[in-house]
Formats: structure tokens, sequence, C-alpha cells
């Protein structure tokens, strides 16, 4: 941004209206003679100016500038003239030495002809300083001439309380104000009220309690009058629900009895009624550890719904959400062959393989049990997966097809920063139990088809736990994930 090197000149470039016609222009570097009285103007002893420095127009005469065009062009000899902020007296006037030297080089009128008088200046002083004769070439630099420059006042000379907006923007603002002023007044109002309102809802509950006191005697505790209005189930329940102490209160055998009877019925029941009172009832993980100890409370021996109804429970997450007990995958193929034992010495490497059919990815979950295996078995023989003709589908069954059989655990993973993790796979022992089974089931309904057992189709699987290889040809990616 360029700034005027001149003293106390604090013209600059921006939006200021007063500056807003203002030019600037460099000083003559390559000019000793020049730049000696623009050295002179800025009235800064030992100072030279840089590439960068500059003098505003407010220096100079009108004369001094060339406006023909659209940029405003200082002249070739053009020198600064005007000092607007002078630090001495004798710098108040223009210099007298120049102007003789005018008069003196300009041409001699011819008499008779009136001379044009000289046009009259202000000046600051009353005394005019000596003109001094150019005695020879090297006689000093003229003195730059300053006019009498007012500088605008900041606020009126008058008073300092002056307002310079204009009287319309002034109601506009006062009437600003005032809307603002009169809202937080009606939201104080409002917000009174409602603290008086609460005093006295405070009052009238204080003199209530006072009035029941002296009316009626309160039993010595809570837990006395529990005792004395209720018994059995909820009796325990309110007991654990105002005991302070509830990691020293047993839980009865009425209590268990009832909380078995209940997760059994329905998990999610309990779930709730157990947030309802307070944490109350048992935690699962505390009733699974009586399940392991054979602590079941009142609840019967010869019933075994129990435990399978625990199983199922310990499938749910922390928030209630089932997690599933089997995840399966499942695609059409024209062929798949897949490698059941590796190649060791002299040993050829085994195959099975299929035809056109589907292949099925099978991985266990924790909480799995058999009573899941033939719903999923009817759920993949019934799929309609494979195109029968122009907007039809059929199953592995109505086509009849093939099915292959791949254990495939990593279909369980849950990425966890950088590497696959999988904590809810069943363990190796369970899962080789219900893979078998699956397989056993699978194959006998397919059997129990005619229309496959004419066809000559088969069920193939792979060995479980083991890393195997598949080679599959298929018409198209149509692979589905179902889970059970």
């Amino acid at each position: 941004m360029p700034v005027c090197s001149a003293f106390k000149c604090n013209a600059r470039t921006g939006c200021n209206k007063d500056n807003s016609k203002l030019t600037f222009h460099r000083f003559p570097l390559k000019q000793p003679e020049r730049l000696k009285i623009w050295i002179r103007v800025t009235q800064k002893d030992h100072w030279i100016p840089t590439p960068n420095s500059v003098l505003c127009s407010r220096h100079f005469k009108e004369d001094c500038f060339d406006r023909t065009g659209q940029t405003t062009r200082i002249r070739a000899d053009a020198v600064p003239t005007i000092v607007l902020f002078p630090r001495k007296k004798s710098q108040l006037l223009e210099m007298q030495e120049s102007e003789q030297n005018e008069v003196q080089n300009s041409p001699r009128r011819k008499r008779g002809r009136p001379r044009k008088a000289a046009p009259k200046t202000e000046q600051a002083s009353k005394k005019d300083p000596p003109s001094i004769p150019n005695k020879s070439s090297n006689a000093p630099l003229p003195a730059p001439y300053v006019p009498r420059v007012e500088p605008k006042p900041l606020l009126p000379s008058d008073h300092l309380y002056a307002v310079t907006e204009s009287p319309v923007r002034l109601k506009r603002r006062c009437n600003n104000i005032t809307d603002k002023l009169e809202a937080c007044r009606k939201k104080l109002k409002m917000e009174q009220q409602k603290v008086r309102r609460w005093h006295r809802d405070v009052a009238k509950l204080k003199t209530a309690v006072k009035e029941l006191r002296k009316e009626s005697a309160a039993p010595p505790s809570c837990s006395d009058m529990v005792a004395e209005k209720f018994s059995g189930v909820p009796k325990e329940l309110v007991k654990r629900m105002l005991g302070e102490k509830r990691a020293s209160l047993e839980y009865t055998e009425e209590l268990k009895a009832f909380a078995f009877k209940l997760r059994l019925l329905s998990p999610k029941a309990y779930n709730y009624v157990r947030s309802s009172f307070k944490q109350a009832l048992p935690h699962p993980s505390v009733m699974r550890t009586w399940q392991a100890h054979g602590k079941l409370g009142g609840v019967a021996d010869g019933d075994d719904a129990l435990p399978e109804a625990l199983a199922e429970e310990d499938a749910h997450g922390k928030k209630g959400a089932a997690v599933p007990h089997a995840r399966t995958a499942i695609q059409q193929c024209q062929y798949a062959r897949l490698r059941v034992k590796a190649q060791e010495g002299d040993s050829f490497a085994e195959w099975v393989e299929i035809h056109k059919g589907m292949v099925v990815y099978i991985c266990f979950f924790k909480g799995a049990t058999e009573k899941v295996i033939p719903k999923m078995v009817k759920a993949l023989l019934n799929v309609k997966l494979f195109e029968a003709g122009p907007g039809k589908q059929a199953s592995v069954l109505e086509l009849p097809g093939s099915v292959l059989v791949v254990p495939q655990d990593t279909l369980g993973g849950q990425a966890k920063r950088r590497s696959m993790h999988y904590p809810n796979n069943i363990e190796s022992t369970k899962g080789l139990q219900l893979y078998a089974s699956f397989v056993t089931q699978l194959e006998s309904q397919l059997a129990s088809s005619s229309k496959c057992t004419e066809a000559g189709v088969v069920v193939r699987y792979g060995v479980y736990g083991e890393k195997q290889a598949l080679v599959m040809d298929s018409d198209g990616l149509s692979t589905h994930l179902m889970e059970f």
C-alpha cells in the first residue's frame, strides 16, 4: 500500500473518500538535481529514498501533471513545491528566487502594453523574506512553496457530542433498541411470574406435608411399611429397590424362580422389567453362573427348556440386538470344484465337484444349536436363485441342481484396526457337530425329492477347519447373504 514519504503526511490508498483522487509518484532517483528538491519537501534529515518511496499529488501544483489520458502522469521536469506540515516558518512561503528567475528569463514586453499582474497567493507570515539574486549557476536550490492548508477537524469545533448520522437513521436505530428493550421486559415479566408460581406451589406443598404429618403418624421406615403391605415377589423387588447396599442382600429362592421363569418366557420382557425396577432382578450373567453351578432356585429339575433359553440369550448384545446363529453365502454355478486334500508326496490331491447347482458357504456363531439346522436347510433349498425362463425364478429343488457346501469361518470376521478378528465364531468342536448335522439333513432333503433323485443331483462338501481351494464357473456374479 503506497504511503506518502513527506513529514506528517498520512496520504495512502484505501477506502477514504479524501484520498480517492490522490496519485502517488516515485522519486527521480536517476536525476540528482530534481531528487534533491524532492527530498527537501519530505523534511527528513539524512533520509535516502528507496525505489518504492513515493510522494502524493498534494505536494505538486496542477501544472505539474499531464491529465490528457486516462492515467494521470507527472511531467518530466516537475518538482514538488507544496509542504503541508512545515517544520519551520521559513518554509511557509514560496521561494522568491525561483519567481524572480522566471521573470528575468522571460522575454520583455513591448511598451504601451500593460503587464499582467502576478497572481496573489496567500501567505502565512506578514513579512516576505528578502529576495536573493542569482549570482552564479551554482546557487542553492529554491525552497518549496507552502500554502496554508487547514487540517480538517475530526469532530466539530463547537461541541464534542455532535451526531453525524441522518435523523432517519437515528430514528430507525432508536426504534430497534426500543423494540429489543420491550421484548426483554416481556421476557423478564414472564420469568418473574414463573418464579412466583413456583414459590406458591412450594409453599402449598410444605403446608400439605405439615398437615399430613400432624394428622397421621408415618411408619418408622419404608421397609416396615413394605413388609406390612406386600408379600412374595413384589415384597422382595421393593426391598431391593429401597435397599442402599444391594450387594449385602441375597436373592431369595422365590425371586430366583421368578427371574428364571420370566427370562424363559421372554428375554426382552425380562430386560424391560429389570430396567423398570431399577436393576432389582439379577443380571443374565449372574443367572448363567447359577446355571453352571446348578443353583436354579425354585425351578424344577425337569425343565429342559431353561438351558436352551439361556443359550439363546447369550446371542443377544448389550443393547438387545440379536446376533445371528449362522451366516451363509450362496451362489449359483455351472461347475464347481473343491479341493478337500492337498497333494502330499506321491499322493495326488483329492477334489469334489458338482455341475449345475449352488455353492453354499457356511459359518456358525456362538449360541447356535441343532434347532437352527432345519430352518437353514429349508430356506436354502427353497430360495429361488436360478432363472428358469423369461421372468421366472426357480429353487435348487425345482431346477433340480447339486449343492456344494464349503465351511467358511471367515464370514464371521470383523475388522479391528489393521487385522481381522472373529469374536463371535463358535467353538471348533461344536461347529464340527453342527456342520455334520447340516450336511446330513441337506442330503436327506435332496434324497426325499423324486425329481432330484431322477436327475442324479448330489451333495458335496468340504472338510471343516481345513484350508481348501475352490474352482468355479458361473454365468454371472450373483452372490447372496443369508443369516439365521
